[in-house]
């Protein structure tokens, strides 16, 4: 065993909290704002959209084999591009 060790010596003073706050038992629930949610409808449908148009440009990559046709084809990025504005319009309303 270690001379220096001294089992139960502590060189901190354990009579003082100092690094604490005295806080009451009951603390007031902080409430949540009202609105910034935005509307249930719109965010759902428009992240179905976004689903929506992701599986759909790759089903057609895999299909035609090339990044060329999913670009040339305005399905998916249009139903991707409607998720993402929809997204946006339901964060307002």
């Amino acid at each position: 065993m270690d001379p220096k060790y001294q089992a139960g010596h502590d060189n901190w003073p354990t009579s003082k909290r100092e690094a604490y706050q005295d806080r009451p038992h009951y603390q007031e629930m902080r409430l949540k704002k009202s609105g910034g949610e935005g509307n249930a409808f719109l965010r759902s449908l428009g992240g179905t959209l976004m689903v929506a148009g992701i599986a759909w440009g790759a089903y057609n990559l895999i299909t035609a084999g090339g990044t060329q046709n999913v670009l040339q084809s305005p399905g998916p990025v249009l139903t991707c591009g409607a998720g993402i504005v929809l997204s946006l319009l339901a964060k307002l309303f």
